[in-house]
């Protein structure tokens, strides 16, 4: 029986493709992810207006699906002007010519008024929580790809592209865990290899796996003290919480008998309406309920819309957006660590901000041994800055 591997032997295989997906260099257009924006579930870039302008075909969607409760609610109007006109005279019940009727939907307006703000409140509250916790899961795999880069060594950079790679494709994996969707997983095929993919894929808790893989490759660094990786582990323990908030959104839906309650009293409310507006406005009445149900069914509508905001937020420019961020990240780490050190020199000369200059009615300080000996203080200064400590804690010259 062979001797069982070690951990730099487990961890190789997830090291060994990972230097390919930066030389790809793959790139996004803005135009692509405006194709994934759902807004009534359209797919188009054409149907989005960037200036607040109107948008005719979005317009005609909306109409198509509330054409059923609309086209219900101008029969009803119909009928009653065709009762009022033709039946009524001739000695038919009179039951459209009492201004009266106006009286319950008086009284009845407020509590349509209640429902639609408690609907639409509850529903954009689920939305903006939603929205929040994606733009923390975007913040955290790029926080912790760049803490790594930034604290782990040149001898272990294999270790850092890896712990980005898997960063990469933590929003991938979390999406396709809430939304149930195989979909998402096109972002992952170009960080993981095809052996990493299927194994993810395969995992009951995908998202839940993808962070053990980091954790994993986070305790291998032999670099890392233990600050620096309780400071990385808590960025895997915040997308941790993040996606079991996605889960109780995505799993616990707005109770059903409130929607369903909300929607049969609008129904109620639009279809005996025409009786009132009769006496009011004739045959306006018809234009004037088509366009008043539009706008009250068109509230429910956003309503439900929004209650599962997974359905609607742009996940797929998410994943391309973290995935892109990653990629820079190990891209400019040796550019950025340059230029650090370059700027470490540069605060030799440059002093930012100006030294105040000293007031007239200004008392003398104590004495202190800088006031002593100043050339002593600007040589360890000097020494410290020698070895590489941070340019704030080497002095510039007088």
């Amino acid at each position: 029986m062979g001797a069982k591997p070690g951990r730099g032997q487990r961890l190789s295989g997830a090291t060994a493709a990972t230097g390919a997906w930066l030389l790809r260099g793959a790139e996004h257009p803005e135009s692509l992810g405006q194709l994934w924006r759902a807004v009534w579930n359209c797919r188009t870039p054409e149907l989005f207006s960037d200036q607040g302008g109107p948008e005719p075909l979005v317009t005609l969607r909306v109409l198509q699906n509330n054409s059923p409760l609309i086209a219900w609610v101008l029969l009803v109007s119909a009928f009653v002007g065709l009762y009022a006109t033709l039946l009524q005279p001739h000695g038919w019940p009179d039951i459209t010519s009492h201004t009266s009727f106006l009286t319950p939907f008086t009284l009845t307006s407020f509590a349509v008024s209640l429902l639609m703000l408690f609907r639409t409140n509850s529903s954009y509250g689920r939305w903006w929580e939603a929205r929040s916790a994606c733009g923390r899961m975007f913040n955290h795999p790029r926080i912790m790809t760049r803490l790594a880069a930034a604290w782990m060594p040149p001898e272990e950079d294999l270790l850092v592209r890896t712990i980005g790679r898997w960063a990469a494709a933590l929003n991938p994996a979390a999406f396709a865990y809430i939304r149930a969707d195989p979909s998402y997983w096109q972002h992952a095929t170009e960080v993981l290899t095809p052996k990493e993919l299927r194994w993810l894929r395969g995992c009951e808790q995908a998202p839940f796996a993808a962070l053990q893989v980091i954790s994993q490759l986070v305790s291998a660094s032999r670099s890392l003290d233990s600050i620096q990786r309780q400071a990385i582990e808590n960025e895997v323990s915040q997308f941790d919480i993040l996606v079991g908030a996605a889960e109780r959104i995505s799993r616990q839906p707005i109770p059903l008998a409130y929607t369903r309650h909300t929607t049969r009293f609008i129904v109620c409310f639009v279809t005996f309406l025409p009786f009132a507006f009769w006496p009011l406005f004739g045959w306006a009445s018809l234009p004037i309920m088509g366009v008043l149900s539009f706008l009250l069914v068109g509230l429910e509508n956003i309503g439900i819309q929004i209650e599962e905001p997974y359905r609607v937020l742009p996940l797929h420019r998410f994943c391309m957006g973290v995935k892109r961020a990653v990629q820079l990240t190990l891209e400019q780490r040796e550019a950025a660590a340059a230029v650090a050190s370059a700027s470490a020199e540069a605060t030799r000369t440059h002093q930012w901000p100006p030294a105040a200059a000293p007031t007239a009615n200004a008392a003398p300080g104590p004495p202190t041994p800088q006031h002593l000996s100043r050339q002593p203080s600007m040589q360890a200064a000097n020494g410290r800055a020698a070895v590489g400590l941070a340019p704030w804690q080497a002095e510039g010259p007088a």
